[in-house]
C-alpha cells in the first residue's frame, strides 16, 4: 500500500501489526475504508481504493494496488476487495488487525519489488 500524498515515492505504514476499523469515509466519495482507531495522530489516514487508480486523487490516505508506475496504482478497487475478503465481511466499526509485510514504492514494478524484498531478507 502507498500513501501518495506529495510524491508517488513516499509511503508511511511500516511493516508491523496495525488495529484498524471497517469505516465509510465521510468526506468526497463514500467508500469502506480501513481507519487506524488506536493512533489518534493517524486517525484521518485511511486504506482504501484510489478512484480511478489515480494516487493524485489521494490526500494522506493509503491505496492498496497489484503494482504502481508513475501514473498511478493499478487495480486499486480490486485489490481493496481482496483485503476485505480476507478480513471478512464489512460491519462499520468492525475492530480489524492486518499486518503489513511489504511496501511497494510507487515507481517500483513487481519485479522491482522481488529483487529488493530478496535482498532485504539476505542483510
Amino acid at each position: 500500500m502507498a500513501n501518495h500524498r506529495t510524491r508517488p515515492s513516499l509511503y508511511f505504514c511500516t511493516k508491523r501489526q496495525v488495529r484498524t476499523s471497517y469505516v465509510l469515509k465521510v468526506s468526497g466519495r463514500k467508500v469502506k475504508c480501513l481507519c487506524f482507531h488506536e493512533d489518534r495522530a493517524i486517525s484521518s489516514h485511511l486504506i482504501h481504493d484510489a478512484q480511478d487508480d489515480n494516487h493524485l486523487k489521494l490526500t494522506g490516505c493509503i491505496a492498496p494496488g497489484f503494482t504502481s508506475s508513475d501514473i498511478g496504482i493499478q487495480d486499486s478497487a480490486k485489490a481493496m476487495k481482496q483485503v476485505f475478503d480476507a478480513l471478512g465481511s464489512f460491519k462499520e466499526w468492525k475492530k480489524v488487525e492486518i499486518t503489513v509485510k511489504n511496501n511497494i514504492l510507487g515507481s517500483e514494478t513487481k519485479k522491482q519489488w522481488v529483487k529488493r524484498r530478496k535482498g532485504e531478507r539476505k542483510g
